[in-house]
């Protein structure tokens, strides 16, 4: 098997661990982040809603459609795992765990014929993920090896927005969001392989970066007049590339290698380094309707398509002049670039609502479509590339007065995943898209979304 260089496989790595990472693992995918807690549970199916002020979110035309002078929500999502995540061969099992994501909070106001909105929340991340006693023979395809790597990394994507949306006699919505976008990578790999020619070496890590990029949002929500039952929405959100920019350091930890560079060449690695980043984030499209049937059911129902195939590599760059003599030993390199294979995406989604009472509404909804990663991109955390995730929520009216509105809502979703086996046969021929053979659980993952909404109305 040709061994790869340790910049190669920590490319792959951030590939499998930003780009690899489904909702039907931790719920926070591009195509399928769950944000807001009456969205979330009614299937992420709010394009042609987007009454409330996760509107920034899904279709900031909404904005413009809320008839209250000032509301607001703000909750958090916290995925759970259960089990094991992933299974060598030989029987080892490891396992991941994570914390919440970022809260999410969202601003709106109607002023006349405008609506305005202002909003933070983390559409692309799953907070902490750690990985342990990966066995680092398995990954590098070199039983020999009985070392073992442990992995921390936390990825995310912060979008803080301003949202500006025209009511046009209360039949057409038009509005759009200006999106400052904040990446955080950080990175930390114990004992991670390279095969080098003296041997299995073993280096640590430790990568952070930031950088920011700017986007936008433009969206449209029609509302039929006559029978006020059907609603139809539409959302672009433009793609963007972000290049993040932070220290990074190695330590290679084994003793023979050291000695061969530092005290035979007079060679020696640098304590710090800059290192630089590349990620694409995809276009995508949104269309979507609704249907109010009497006062108290809602359905909506709605298609996503993502433009994965214009982002087909990402890249690594070390400002460090890494040494020829350094480089043959262990195979680091300056500019690192991995190729993808990312497909288009697309994703099914529907949601219901319906109001046992004016105070309790229920609701529930699905997921389900075809993700950016080819079904042979395999990683920790990205196998089947369809399926399901189900969701559901209830909410509870706290207060009520011709003033102000007070709610709190919750929503639980999971995965309707299984276990995948993927052996040496199904990788053949694939070696640039590979990852860890084995048995990769898709049933483990759950979660759920908790938050408060309030709406001020002061004219009376």
């Amino acid at each position: 098997m040709k061994s790869k260089t340790v910049c190669y496989k920590i490319v792959v790595l951030l590939t499998m661990i930003l780009f690899g990472a489904s909702s039907k693992t931790f719920a926070t995918a591009w195509e399928s982040a769950l944000i807001g807690e009456r969205s979330a549970a009614m299937g992420n199916a709010y394009v042609a809603i987007s009454n409330t002020p996760e509107a920034l979110h899904f279709n900031p035309a909404g904005l413009a459609s809320i008839n209250k002078d000032l509301s607001m929500t703000a909750g958090i999502n916290v995925p759970v795992t259960l089990d094991y995540i992933y299974k060598e061969p030989d029987g080892t099992v490891h396992h991941s765990k994570s914390v919440p994501i970022p809260p999410h909070v969202f601003l709106a106001s109607k002023i006349g014929i405008v609506g305005l909105g202002l909003g933070w929340w983390v559409p692309i991340g799953g907070g902490t993920v750690k990985f342990t006693d990966v066995n680092s023979g398995n990954f590098t395809n070199n039983d020999e090896t009985g070392e073992t790597t442990d992995t921390t990394t936390t990825l995310l994507v912060h979008n803080i927005a301003a949202s500006a949306s025209l009511d046009l006699f209360d039949v057409v919505f038009i509005g759009a969001n200006f999106n400052l976008h904040v990446g955080q990578i950080e990175l930390e790999l114990k004992n991670f392989p390279k095969d080098s020619t003296l041997g299995a070496t073993f280096i640590d890590h430790v990568y952070e970066g930031t950088g920011t990029a700017l986007g936008t949002y433009l969206g449209i929500l029609f509302k039929e007049p006559f029978w006020d039952i059907f609603s139809v929405g539409f959302c672009y959100r433009m793609g963007y590339e972000m290049n993040t920019k932070g220290p990074g350091s190695f330590d290679i930890n084994d003793e023979l290698t050291n000695f061969v560079i530092d005290d035979i060449l007079g060679l020696s690695l640098p304590a710090e380094f800059d290192a630089t980043t590349s990620i694409y984030i995809p276009h995508m499209f949104v269309a979507g309707i609704a249907a109010h049937l009497g006062d108290n059911l809602l359905l909506s129902f709605e298609y996503q398509y993502s433009k994965w195939e214009d982002s087909q590599e990402i890249v690594l760059d070390w400002d460090w002049d890494i040494p020829e003599g350094l480089s043959q030993l262990t195979g680091l390199s300056p500019r690192n670039v991995i190729k993808t294979g990312y497909e288009d995406a697309y994703f099914l989604k529907g949601g219901v609502e319906y109001e046992i009472l004016k105070q309790l509404p229920v609701r529930a909804g699905f997921l389900y479509g075809k993700e950016s990663k080819r079904s042979y991109a395999n990683s920790l955390l990205s196998i089947d590339p369809r399926g399901f995730i189900i969701t559901y929520g209830v909410g509870y009216k706290l207060a009520m007065t011709n003033v102000a509105e007070l709610a709190i809502d919750a929503t639980f979703y999971h995965a309707l995943g299984k276990e995948v086996q993927v052996s040496e046969a199904d990788l053949a021929g694939k070696e640039e898209f590979r990852g860890p053979v084995g048995t990769y659980n898709r049933k483990l993952v759950f979660g759920f979304l908790v938050g408060l909404s309030a709406y001020f109305s002061f004219s009376g």
